[in-house]
């Protein structure tokens, strides 16, 4: 499977072997897109400040997630290891988590002083590596 997210605020997802693709409309442009580990749930970042849940069968919301910073440039957002938070970044430099099933705010990251523009969470460890237009890149553990 191929996931592509736009500009033009949709989701595709692309069957190649079925040739087939499958959309799904956001409305707000989309700047990072990615698979859950069980890969039964898509995770859009989206430029309204909020980033959303999608059941990848079905395109149905099961979830979003607010409070950080991301109207104008891309940011993108991870899922910890298990699936149990989301994590992303936000353009004032912080990196929030949320609980996966209740969206509530868990944790909040300070360590970057400009965008955080990009995460990626360990598959098998509890570590996270982000990066910043600051010029840092940042190990947690």
């Amino acid at each position: 499977e191929i996931l592509t997210g736009c500009v033009d605020g949709y989701v595709r997802r692309y069957d190649v072997r079925m040739g087939e693709m499958v959309s799904d409309c956001l409305v707000h442009p989309i700047i990072c897109v990615r698979f859950t580990h069980d890969g039964n749930c898509v995770l859009a970042t989206c430029m309204d400040n909020t980033v959303r849940l999608l059941d990848k069968s079905n395109g149905e919301l099961l979830n979003s997630y607010d409070g950080h910073k991301n109207d104008s440039y891309k940011v993108e957002s991870a899922m910890t290891r298990g699936d149990a938070y989301v994590a992303c970044g936000s353009e004032d430099g912080r990196i929030l988590f949320w609980d996966l099933v209740s969206g509530k705010l868990a944790h909040t990251l300070n360590g970057h002083s400009n965008i955080v523009c990009g995460l990626s969470y360990h598959p098998n460890q509890t570590s996270m590596l982000s990066c910043s237009v600051d010029g840092t890149v940042i190990v947690w553990q």
